[in-house]
């Protein structure tokens, strides 16, 4: 059997902390975080299951090359 984390080197990595990381990270670049995060929350409430599907298929693709 594969060590635990194995198929995902970031498996280790808490989430929430990479969450604070970039929280931190658009604040310094003087992006209004807040606002954000209440923008996006509105835009997701919105989509139905088939656009969700899509956008998570896309950010999937983003963050596999970003």
């Amino acid at each position: 059997p594969d060590p635990p984390g194995a198929a995902n080197p970031l498996g280790t990595l808490n989430p929430l902390g990479t969450l604070n990381l970039l929280k931190l990270l658009l604040a310094s670049l003087g992006i209004p975080v807040n606002h954000l995060v209440e923008g996006s929350q509105k835009c997701v409430a919105e989509l139905g299951p088939e656009a969700m599907g899509a956008l998570k298929t896309l950010l999937g693709v983003l963050t596999m090359f970003g």
